[in-house]
């Protein structure tokens, strides 16, 4: 009997390891199909997120300036503001934002609107900007003023070095002590650029500038 038993498990060993092996077989191909699933999933959600971000980048949720009145929050306002800056190219796409924004209610979101619009057409058009600043109230021209020259002197330093020199001398003192206020730009290297200006503090001697050419 006991030889018997012997031969038996020796006859059903192979069976045994063939089930085993059968069975590992099986559970590595599942776990493949698993993993293959889960890699193209991710992959979906991949794309869809790039294409909501895409979407979020190209589409503005704002339309009109007038809209950011519905927006709570001022980084939320912001960010709108931005985003529709960003999507428009044209001087006079950004001239009827300009005309949009003196209708705000809120002085404090009225003056950061008109500043971020001024610095999108300075970077479109620098010499509109200048005109377009000399058509706002005097109190407002100070600030502008300083917001283009900055802004200018970013795109094309020695352009705007070049008008502003040919300026009013209250409006090119102040624009050069402006752009001398940048990080980067000490008042030696504007003048080795050629800006002419008195650097004592016009701003309170002078007062703002009165007009731009």
């Amino acid at each position: 009997m006991g030889m018997s038993n012997v031969l038996q498990s020796f006859r059903a060993g192979p069976f045994l390891i063939g089930f085993i092996v059968a069975c590992v077989l099986v559970g590595s191909v599942i776990v493949g199909h698993r993993l293959i699933e889960f890699d193209h999933g991710t992959d979906t959600n991949e794309e869809l997120s790039s294409e909501n971000n895409a979407n979020l980048l190209s589409e503005p949720r704002i339309r009109r300036i007038s809209d950011l009145e519905d927006i709570e929050g001022d980084f939320a306002r912001s960010v709108a503001l931005d985003e529709l800056l960003l999507n428009t190219s044209t001087s006079k796409e950004l001239l009827e934002m300009l005309r949009q924004s003196s209708q705000l209610t809120n002085r404090h979101q009225r003056n950061e609107t008109q500043q971020a619009i001024f610095q999108r057409l300075t970077a479109v058009d620098p010499l509109q900007s200048l005109k377009s600043v000399n058509d706002l109230p005097l109190h407002r021209r100070m600030d502008l003023t300083r917001v283009v020259a900055i802004e200018w002197s970013y795109h094309d330093l020695p352009s705007a070095i070049e008008q502003f020199n040919a300026s009013d001398e209250n409006v090119r003192d102040y624009a050069f002590s402006s752009i001398a206020e940048r990080s980067d730009i000490s008042e030696v290297k504007l003048r080795g650029f050629g800006a002419r200006w008195d650097s004592t503090d016009n701003q309170t001697n002078n007062g703002p500038p009165s007009s731009i050419p």
